[in-house]
């Protein structure tokens, strides 16, 4: 456990992402062990940060179940940044293939979330991206611009990417310029670091 902290803190100090700060490093999952927790499928663990939902996706079998979220996951996301992140990182993992999401309705304004792990492996799925080496929108945004059209700025492409104003999308911007991601050329282009948070 320590080692692997180690190595998450030279991770994060190399790729100059914002993850670990966010999130910390704390990476055991919670097992369930009460009674009145009632989902429509028994969890096998229960996640309140990004890094448990992390190591659940790392360690877990096929048809293991996580839940993640007990709430309006859409208003909850909005309103606190981590929470954001989960969704994020739930909605790429969901897209990569390894989990399958879902959703029961309790109340008006009460749903569970929660996820069960597919047998798809995590050979060829993007490093930095599963490992939470750089953020869901991180992933987001440099996907993006390498695959912008030359005549769209990459401003906009942030800002299209992320649904965020054209100055939150050009903070980012000069982020990644700062953190070595991308050039400050014209045009800018993804640098090998960038490229290679990618692969």
């Amino acid at each position: 456990m320590a080692g692997d902290m180690k190595r998450r803190a030279e991770d994060a100090a190399h790729t100059k992402s914002s993850a670990v700060s966010r999130w910390g490093f704390m990476d055991s999952i919670s097992s369930v062990g009460f009674k009145d927790f009632r989902p429509p499928k028994q969890p096998d663990a229960i996640a309140y940060s990004v890094p448990q939902i992390i190591r659940f996706i790392h360690t877990s079998k096929a048809g293991h179940v996580i839940f993640y979220h007990g709430g309006d996951l859409a208003n909850d996301a909005r309103a606190d940044p981590v929470m954001h992140d989960k969704q994020r990182y739930m909605l790429m993992a969901s897209k990569f293939g390894v989990v399958a999401l879902r959703q029961s309705r309790v109340g008006d304004q009460w749903r569970q979330y929660y996820a069960i792990r597919t047998d798809e492996s995590l050979i060829g799925i993007p490093s930095a991206a599963i490992t939470g080496q750089i953020t869901p929108d991180e992933y987001t945004a440099l996907t993006a611009i390498n695959e912008r059209q030359a005549s769209i700025s990459i401003t906009r492409v942030i800002r299209d990417a992320l649904g965020i104003s054209d100055h939150e999308a050009g903070e980012w911007r000069n982020a990644f310029i700062r953190n070595g991601w991308m050039t400050n050329g014209r045009p800018p282009e993804l640098t090998r670091c960038g490229l290679s948070l990618l692969a």
